[in-house]
Parts: C-alpha cells; structure tokens; sequence
C-alpha cells in the first residue's frame, strides 16, 4: 500500500490532483468546520459562570422528552419550544467550553491539560495493542 501510495505521490499529473484535493478540503475545514466555536462563545459570554454552573451542569441527568442543560441555561435553543415527543434535540458546549463553566482560565488550562495526556496515553495503548 505505501508503494501505491508514494507512486501516486510521485506522478506529476496526479501531484496537480492532490493538491487540488487538498486545497478544497481545507477550505472546507476552515469555512464550514467551526465546530465548537458557537459552545466557546456563548458560554465565555454567559454572565453567571462560577461553581454553582458547574455543579449544576454536572447534576443533569439525561430525559427523553427534555432538552439539555446547556440548551436551557446557557443558550437560547431553538429546541425549547418544539414538540420534544417524537423526537429528541440535543446542543452539547464542547469539551472546552464545559471545562470553562466554572469561569477559571486556570481550571480551564488544567481540564484541556488533563485531556491532552489521556488522549496521548490512549494513542499509545491503541499503537501498542494494535
């Protein structure tokens, strides 16, 4: 597979191909894969972050015919007001923006920290076991 691959590489006319290829995926990544972003801003911008947002938020348990946490308190969802019997709405913060719930650029760092080296350490298993 990795002869194929470097043949491919190698060929002038399919190099053209992979760079066009290449361009158009970045540019989609960089325009349409903002994933994560609208969590981020809305919850840097909710006024009341603290311990109690954070407690609260770890308190939610999951229901069927509800929204989320983040959809009633931290964001005004389109959700709240559709009819939630047939079908199950859910808006998620993101990781970094759930670990700033607590309005701590320290806890934040630490959380991000925290999971980074699991991700890592995971990696490591997945390559050693694999």
């Amino acid at each position: 597979m990795q002869k194929r691959f470097l043949r491919y590489i190698n060929n002038a006319d399919s190099g053209v191909l992979l760079w066009e290829t290449a361009k158009e995926n970045t540019s989609v990544l960089f325009l349409d894969c903002w994933v994560g972003i609208e969590g981020v801003l809305a919850v840097s911008s909710y006024p009341r972050l603290g311990e109690k947002l954070w407690k609260n938020a770890w308190a939610e348990t999951y229901s069927e015919n509800e929204t989320t946490f983040y959809d009633n308190v931290i964001i005004t969802s389109p959700y709240r007001d559709i009819d939630k019997t047939n079908h199950h709405f859910v808006s998620m913060p993101g990781v970094l923006a759930f670990c700033f719930y607590l309005g701590s650029y320290t806890i934040l760092f630490v959380c991000m920290f925290l999971f980074g080296i699991s991700a890592s350490l995971i990696e490591k298993l997945v390559f050693y076991l694999g």
